[in-house]
């Protein structure tokens, strides 16, 4: 008796204080919006028939989720089939719940306001469309940097689609994040970005060079993402000695002609204007050949990237199970 009694007073190992470990969090939704970019507007809102399942594991890291719908192309009535699938960061605490923290905080500022998150995971996800990867823009990979959070704090206006601010008033500017004024309801959201983090700047280069007789003079210029606006114009100087025509080409990375145009020393036939899209990146090249006589000009170069590739998906009330 003596022994049960001293057995019974001695808490077994384990069960003194313990605190039940933390559930896996299971998050659904259905339909919901998608937005280009940041969008704080909701202008570019379209409607996707989107289902949402996610599994998360703060404890553990562990990160499963699944978006599968039709994707809507704008200013038509035709969908395609699309799958994004998440795959979870390998840094420091990639799966976390109840935190503060902002809903995106990319190295171009705070996108995102702070935001009290329910849960939150960080990985990188490949887009799907019709079977087609979705590559970024910017780095012609196919794994977007990815961000996945549920807030009961809406970042957007149920009604207008906005991110609001003072007072809900005004569109959120990420220049003012403490102006940023919280909704009540609960909300799912998915950020694909280009793992960049910030906007490619714009550059603009102008030179005054010479083509020399019967040669040809080369400028290069870098176009550092698909999808980027090239401005190129090419201005013979006006001089009677100059005796044209000269051929202005303009040069894709792999050789190609993107366009291709004659000038000459005349008042009305001594510029050459270039506009076009990028398909491609890196090095283009303008070359201007001469057929007789050297001739002046100057060139001016601007090449304007795309904004930071961002797709935002976002759902209203979603369902939570732990």
């Amino acid at each position: 008796m003596v022994v049960l009694a001293l057995l019974l007073s001695v808490p077994l190992s384990g069960c003194v204080d313990a605190e039940p470990e933390p559930a896996v969090i299971q998050v659904a939704a259905k339909d919901g919006s998608r937005y280009t970019g940041w969008d704080y507007g909701g202008h570019s809102r379209t409607g996707v028939d989107a289902q949402l399942a996610a599994s998360l594991d703060p404890v553990r890291d562990h990160a499963a989720l699944n978006v599968s719908g039709a994707w809507a192309i704008v200013g038509s009535a035709r969908t395609d089939p699309f799958r994004i699938v998440f795959i979870v960061g390998n840094g420091t605490d990639p799966v976390r719940a109840d935190v503060d923290e902002p809903g995106w905080n990319g190295t171009a500022g705070q996108r995102l306001p702070t935001l009290p998150l329910r849960v939150v995971a960080d990985g990188s996800a490949a887009l799907t469309i019709d079977g087609t990867p979705l590559t970024d823009p910017y780095t012609d990979a196919t794994q977007w940097a990815a961000r996945f959070f549920v807030t009961e704090s809406g970042v957007r206006d149920v009604v207008a689609s906005e991110v609001l601010a003072e007072g809900r008033m005004e569109t959120y500017d990420p220049a003012t994040p403490e102006r940023f004024t919280a909704g009540d309801d609960l909300e799912a959201v998915l950020l694909l970005t280009s793992p960049v983090g910030q906007d490619l700047p714009t550059t603009r280069t102008n030179e005054s060079r010479t083509v020399p007789g019967g040669g040809s003079d080369n400028v290069s210029f870098l176009v550092p993402s698909r999808e980027a606006i090239v401005r190129v114009v090419v201005e013979v100087a006006d001089d009677p000695t100059a005796v044209g025509p000269y051929s202005v080409r303009v040069l894709d990375p792999d050789g190609g002609h993107v366009a291709r145009r004659a000038v000459g020393a005349l008042q009305q036939n001594r510029v050459a204007t270039f506009e076009f899209g990028s398909r491609t990146m890196g090095l283009f090249e303008v070359v201007v050949d001469s057929t007789s006589t050297a001739a002046a000009y100057t060139i001016d170069i601007e090449v304007a990237p795309p904004p930071l590739p961002t797709w935002w998906f976002h759902w209203e009330s979603p369902r939570i199970q732990e």
